[in-house]
């Protein structure tokens, strides 16, 4: 049943060794929270077509501006973050990269 909604992967902390990994900037580990956009290329494709690739970075950017405005309503501190090991990050989400992958990361708090 899809419940569209955030799930819990895991209820850890992260060492500053694990953020590291994750992220190139430092300042990253005086972060909250991370969030992690990921695709499932094929499904989108099924539904839209060439289109569906595309559409996937559209909805990313979507949900990044979101996140920025909701952000901003609450005073906290975001930044969309591209310093990132997209391997090190698909191996923790156990995504293969390919039929599905990181396209957009962001730190918050």
């Amino acid at each position: 049943m899809k419940a569209h909604a955030l799930d819990v992967l895991w209820e850890r902390a992260f060492s500053a060794d694990d953020i590291g990994t994750m992220f190139t900037y430092p300042w990253a580990q005086d972060a909250s929270l991370a969030l992690i956009f990921t695709g499932v290329f094929r499904r989108n494709q099924m539904k839209y077509g060439e289109r569906g690739y595309r559409q996937i970075l559209l909805e990313a950017g979507a949900i990044v501006q979101n996140v920025y405005l909701v952000s901003t309503a609450l005073q906290m501190r975001c930044c969309a973050i591209d310093g990132v090991n997209e391997s090190a990050i698909e191996k923790l989400l156990d995504i293969d990269g390919f039929s599905e992958s990181a396209v957009c990361s962001m730190v918050l708090g």
